[in-house]
């Protein structure tokens, strides 16, 4: 019989001497501490509680920092249409139309009014009848005379009585300071500044 058939008895020596495993220390320590899952789970509801808080917080600036715009930009709307009026006001009383002063001041404060115009927005249907009265009356000067190929609102997109003072439009406005004074009640000057009043107060 040779060696491998031999049979293998649990009191023969070990051929290579006894094996010992360590343990790993990290395993020894993991038994020797406790395990508290309690802290582990507060500090995750805490977080997450203050990152809704915080987050509704900040949802809430952007509403009220439009809100604030929006009352900023009807505040300059209505110092300008207080300015548009003044000057109508001139006009119906006294021939500007070859004063170059006069002329500027009121291009300049009709871009002003367009610029308002697009300046405050809202949802469709929602706007404030402040502006919807004032694009009505923006419309409604812009294509004075009507029917004509070029209006007041033709004149003062080129600029007209800031860079240049072309005679047609010195024209139109000779012709409302005439009709004022030939026929007040039924005057364009009249309607436009009663236009303007109102949405003043509205």
């Amino acid at each position: 019989m040779n060696d491998f058939q031999k049979p293998i008895h649990r009191d023969d020596p070990a051929p290579f001497g006894q094996i010992r495993v360590n343990e790993i220390q990290e395993d020894k320590k993991g038994r020797d501490q406790p395990y508290d899952p309690q802290p582990f789970q507060a500090k995750p509801l805490n977080f997450a509680i203050l990152v809704s808080f915080f987050k509704k917080f900040l949802d809430l600036l952007p509403l009220k920092k439009r809100a604030e715009d929006l009352v900023l930009e009807e505040q300059k709307m209505f110092e300008d249409v207080i300015s548009f009026r003044k000057l109508l006001q001139i006009l119906a009383q006294e021939d500007q139309s070859h004063n170059p002063e006069f002329t500027q001041q009121l291009s300049e404060l009709w871009h002003n009014l367009i610029d308002d115009c697009n300046m405050i927005r809202g949802a469709p249907g929602n706007l404030p009848e402040s502006i919807n009265k004032l694009k009505n009356f923006m419309s409604d000067l812009s294509n004075y005379p009507p029917g004509a190929d070029h209006t007041l609102g033709y004149y003062f997109a080129e600029s007209a009585g800031q860079d240049w003072i072309p005679f047609p439009f010195m024209e139109l406005l000779e012709s409302l300071h005439n009709e004022s004074l030939s026929n007040p009640p039924q005057a364009t000057l009249t309607r436009w500044l009663s236009a303007l009043t109102d949405i003043l107060h509205v």
